[in-house]
């Protein structure tokens, strides 16, 4: 079978910051954005993590506070500096996706946070399917999980982007769906991130191209 062509986007090395500095707002700004141009999945899971910082009490209240609404967390070992040297630890929860609101709730009644490079985050993934945006059928040629959002929301509210578009060209469909994913989407799209990746001709491997 022969291989097709493809387009993808992909923001993984640091990922694109949000304009919309609210955690709550960043979150359904998301969720919008998905329900709009996909067919998502919901996280089973989602990850939150405070970290141990050098304002020890201050941590403690933040730990303490967050433990009362969802239990004990773990502490993992998450940086170390050299062969020997410090090490940083952090503290981290498993929580349902229908308690996300909760999590917000947490983070708009906490008065101050640590002046640290480190600040505590909740992160989720999504994997999704394209939709048509003319009739919001789903589109073909779409593999499971070839295209997925990372949602950081902490001090600075981020995502990492690793988009699929199922398109053998530049053409009229795939410029009518990027469209529609700028309008929705609260970050922006750079043109130089977006590559057509063409089968060769052993059918195995691909060369990608800047479009």
């Amino acid at each position: 079978m022969s291989k097709r062509a493809f387009i993808t986007y992909s923001s993984i090395y640091g990922g694109q910051s949000f304009k919309l500095k609210n955690k709550r707002k960043a979150f359904f700004a998301v969720l919008d954005f998905l329900t709009a141009s996909t067919v998502f999945d919901k996280p089973d899971e989602i990850e939150m993590e405070i970290f141990e910082t050098p304002e020890k009490e201050l941590d403690d209240i933040l730990i303490s506070s967050f433990e009362k609404l969802f239990g004990q967390g773990t502490r993992l070992l998450w940086l170390q500096h050299y062969e020997g040297g410090d090490e940083e630890y952090k503290w981290e929860w498993r929580i349902a996706f229908d308690k996300v609101d909760e999590c917000l709730d947490w983070f708009e009644k906490q008065t101050r946070f640590p002046n640290y490079f480190m600040q505590p985050t909740l992160k989720m993934n999504f994997y999704f399917k394209w939709k048509t945006p003319r009739t919001s059928d789903l589109l073909p040629y779409q593999e499971e999980d070839s295209s997925s959002l990372l949602l950081f929301l902490s001090k600075t509210n981020t995502v990492i982007l690793n988009l699929h578009f199922p398109f053998e060209s530049v053409n009229e469909d795939f410029t009518a769906l990027k469209e529609a994913v700028l309008k929705q989407l609260p970050v922006e799209l750079k043109d130089k991130d977006f590559r057509l990746w063409v089968p060769c001709k052993n059918n195995e491997t691909y060369k990608q191209r800047k479009i």
